[in-house]
């Protein structure tokens, strides 16, 4: 498999590591990291050798979420508001790529998880994390809501009452409130994460593979129902949130490191 400029691979069979390589950047996650975990994804998605997926990130952070200088450059000062509707389409490609692996996928988790971090470890199938995580959606603080199709993967991970409360309020959740609510499944010391991640591992190594593979996909698709009216128009609730002027003044603000001017009426 090719290298690549913003995430690292490593295949050792029956298991592919991918970890994302920004730590100065605390694996801020660009459009361009997007492209290379697709180009991951179609590399194996008929791999039979690799059964298990396991998503981290280099450093002292899985990720702090989307670069906010990409969207910058890419949507707010381009003005090109019909390409933030495509982006979001292209989006929830790739993230139901990601949901729907044939491979059994496992998020392990350090330091800050927060957004589209957040948001890829929660289309993960496990998700191990260590004391020093910390959770976060702080879309609504720059005039967004949690996009993707994200907010119903929460929803169906830790319930409306968690899920409105993370994203309204952009507050940070602990590792152990996570554990409580059921963010992640596994809380480990730092020195352990991988140990545990390749404990699940080998406990599922010891079962039947093709139930393995339909028990995911039978889960999937049990929680799936009423997802299909959100795709079709979350595309266009994006798009309306840069034309109503919240996204610009939101992301202008955090830039500027000043508070937001909402205007209410």
């Amino acid at each position: 498999m090719e290298k690549y400029e913003f995430i690292m691979v490593e295949k050792k069979e029956p298991v592919l590591t991918l970890t994302l390589n920004r730590p100065k950047k605390m694996n801020a996650i660009s459009l361009k990291t997007w492209d290379e975990i697709n180009d991951v994804y179609e590399n194996i998605k008929q791999d039979r050798s690799i059964r298990y997926v396991i998503f981290t990130g280099t450093g002292e952070h899985f990720s702090a979420g989307d670069d906010i200088k990409i969207i910058i450059e890419k949507f707010q000062s381009a003005k090109d508001y019909d390409e933030v509707r495509y982006h979001q389409y292209r989006s929830h490609d790739i993230k139901n790529k990601i949901l729907n692996m044939e491979q059994i996928t496992i998020a392990a988790i350090k330091g800050y998880c927060l957004g589209a971090g957040l948001g890829l470890a929660i289309l993960c199938d496990f998700r191990v994390a260590t004391p020093s995580v910390k959770f976060g959606i702080p879309e609504t603080r720059v005039g967004l809501f949690y996009t993707w199709g994200l907010t119903h993967h929460m929803n169906r991970l830790v319930g409306p009452a968690v899920t409105k409360d993370m994203i309204m309020t952009s507050r940070i959740v602990e590792a152990e409130e996570g554990l409580r609510v059921g963010l992640i499944g596994h809380l480990v010391p730092e020195e352990k994460l991988m140990d545990k991640v390749y404990e699940l591992i080998e406990l599922m190594e010891g079962n039947g593979p093709n139930a393995i593979r339909l028990t995911k996909k039978l889960v999937n698709a049990s929680t799936a129902p009423e997802i299909g009216n959100l795709m079709v128009m979350e595309p266009d609730f994006v798009q309306y949130q840069y034309l109503s002027g919240e996204a610009d003044e939101g992301i202008g603000a955090f830039v500027e490191k000043r508070k937001p001017k909402w205007h209410t009426k």
